[in-house]
């Protein structure tokens, strides 16, 4: 018998019962994998966090991102966030609790209810970890607001820092 040989667009097989495979692979490839939804809105997030208070500027994505960083005293109401023309972002803490309020500035109808995720925690290097809060609406002319909110876990304090950040799609 004589030994056979196939070639298929580099790979070949060798001879007999002890089979040899032998496949050519081209060079490697930079693949770029796409981010999900969930992936990117967490680097957004990311992002607009690092901004100082007050400060707004745009992702290389398109979306506007907006940022509040304070210290709040207990009892105390404070406008985080505030977008002319579309909403205001307050935070009331009272002694063991909060309450957040997101006021419509435009005028018109709201376009839905606000929705709130449930509670997560955000893990960093020093400290606890802070309890991170999402609400999602869509404002009058139709656009997505997400709004991240980080506070420290309640230890009797006087005042917190509280950060919270806008993504408007």
């Amino acid at each position: 018998m004589r030994p056979r040989r196939a070639l298929l667009e580099g790979v070949s097989a060798g001879r007999g019962a002890a089979t040899d495979v032998r496949v050519d692979l081209p060079a490697p490839i930079a693949l770029r994998v796409p981010l999900d939804a969930r992936a990117l809105r967490a680097q957004e997030v990311e992002r607009a966090m690092a901004l100082p208070d007050g400060a707004s500027r745009r992702s290389r994505a398109g979306t506007a991102m907006y940022a509040g960083h304070r210290r709040v005293r207990d009892g105390a109401r404070v406008a985080l966030i505030t977008i002319p023309g579309l909403l205001r972002f307050d935070v009331h803490p009272r002694a063991d609790c909060f309450s957040f309020n997101v006021r419509n500035l435009s005028g018109r109808p709201a376009a839905g209810p606000v929705r709130e995720l449930p509670v997560r925690p955000h893990h960093r290097a020093e400290g606890p970890p802070l309890n991170e809060y999402e609400l999602q609406l869509t404002v009058p002319d139709g656009r997505e607001v997400c709004i991240v909110v980080r506070v420290p876990p309640y230890f009797g304090a006087l005042a917190s820092d509280y950060s919270a950040v806008a993504l408007i799609r």
